[in-house]
């Protein structure tokens, strides 16, 4: 399982997740649990061109809560699908809600295919991006009503300007966490993070832990995906970690000249309360 965090203000729009998988009774804090998903959606091949154009083209962000391999057999499903889809109508006709009955059919068909007869491999994802047809911010969460016993999906973030969903182990956890550091913390944007990234600090929950992984978009753009800056104490010094999708940049690749490669990438910095605390220790 996963804790992963789905929040709205305003028209921007924010995916968070912890970065541990299980593998065996091992933890592990290299799982990737927040990504991006091409759509690509092309018009009607021209009769006598043989040509067909875009209708719409965007990135939406994906995160997931569950099973491992369950989580990378519906994404790689659900991007083939995205990437190649195409549509007779106008881009003006084409709602989000479209898009998420097709991705639910995908999701449907991997969850009730791995579980068969039993359980243990289900999963929820909330899906986000911008709808073709009013090019505002929309998301969706599929997941296993666990009362009827079934799968289904429904929009999710619809209250402005503010709005949230937690999903997976340690839901309640964050929860209650959330509600400590919005007293403390008026801008509710780090709130969640830090509430977050307390949660997987703690090791309560043995599913839940690493650093954090997150990506945003506003409405009419693409998802993006950001590493995050965090903060550690080594041999009585504070260093800045520099994390890519939970993984500290400089244990992959550190350029070392002009004529070697370097990693380009685009960070936020959400924790500078921990830094202070640090420093005060």
């Amino acid at each position: 399982m996963s804790l992963c965090v789905a929040w709205r203000f305003a028209e921007k729009f924010c995916l968070a997740s912890e970065s541990c998988i299980t593998i065996g009774d091992e933890q592990r804090f290299c799982g990737i649990k927040v990504v991006q998903v091409p759509l690509r959606i092309m018009s009607a091949t021209d009769a006598q061109s043989g040509v067909c154009s875009t209708v719409f083209e965007s990135i939406y962000g994906l995160g997931f809560s569950g099973q491992f391999m369950t989580a990378y057999l519906v994404k790689e499903t659900i991007s083939e699908l995205l990437f190649n889809l195409q549509y007779l109508k106008s881009r003006e006709t084409l709602e989000f809600e479209r898009i998420c009955q097709l991705v639910f059919s995908a999701y449907r068909r991997i969850v009730d295919e791995l579980n068969g007869h039993g359980f243990g491999n289900d999963l929820d994802i909330v899906l986000m991006g911008t709808c073709p047809a009013s090019r505002r911010g929309r998301a969706a969460l599929f997941y296993r009503d666990e009362g009827e016993d079934k799968l289904k999906w429904r929009p999710v973030l619809e209250e402005t300007p503010f709005s949230y969903l937690a999903i997976g182990s340690g839901e309640q956890r964050f929860h209650e966490t959330l509600r400590i550091h919005k007293k403390s913390q008026p801008r509710v944007h780090l709130a969640i993070l830090e509430s977050l990234q307390e949660v997987a600090e703690s090791r309560d929950i043995p599913s839940v832990g690493g650093a954090i992984q997150y990506g945003d978009f506003d409405a009419g753009a693409d998802f993006h995906l950001f590493g995050t800056l965090d903060f550690e104490k080594r041999n009585g010094q504070i260093e800045v970690l520099q994390l890519i999708r939970g993984v500290e940049l400089k244990t992959i690749h550190e350029g070392q000249g002009i004529d070697d490669l370097h990693v380009h990438y685009s960070f936020i910095n959400p924790f500078e309360a921990k830094r202070d605390r640090l420093l005060s220790e």
